[in-house]
């Protein structure tokens, strides 16, 4: 009887916790957009992507590979059809870090060009609302794996 009791409690806890975590990641964001001086909309994105992080590791190692040259564009999230934030291009060399983060607030994916020992590699990684998008590209195969994962942090 006692540990029915203590069962109940921790299921009612983490239930309790899981509904605070949802409650962080899903609330909602206004968003203006506008171009020159103009506003043309304002509408609420209730979902907001949990992150975008991004590595390069070598096939034969699977460790983090330094020197690859990235350029990743982001594609915003339409917003009433009109984009909720501005295209950006974040260009970057790997320093044998192992994952990269990306800004995803109001983005919908990225579109990843990878230059490494005379080889591009190209893909897209499209985010999740309230979930985090791990892309890793193996080098010199190509070979891409993206995972999204809900209520998640951190890549690993």
């Amino acid at each position: 009887m006692r540990w029915n009791a203590i069962a109940s409690v921790l299921l009612v806890v983490a239930i309790a916790s899981l509904a605070l975590n949802v409650y962080q990641y899903a609330s909602p964001r206004s968003v203006t957009v506008t171009t020159s001086s103009t506003v043309l909309t304002t509408c609420s994105i209730s979902g907001q992507p949990g992150g975008f992080q991004f590595r390069v590791l070598s096939d034969s190692t699977l460790k983090p590979v330094a020197g690859v040259n990235v350029t990743a564009v982001n594609i915003p999230a339409l917003c009433n059809s009109i984009p909720a934030t501005s295209q950006a291009t974040e260009i970057f060399k790997t320093n044998g870090t192992e994952w990269f983060p990306l800004p995803s607030d109001n983005n919908y994916q990225y579109d990843i060009v990878a230059n490494y020992l005379g080889n591009t590699f190209t893909f897209t990684a499209t985010l999740r609302p309230v979930s985090l998008t791990c892309a890793t590209l193996f080098v010199p195969s190509g070979r891409t794996n993206i995972t999204i994962t809900e209520f998640q942090s951190a890549c690993g």
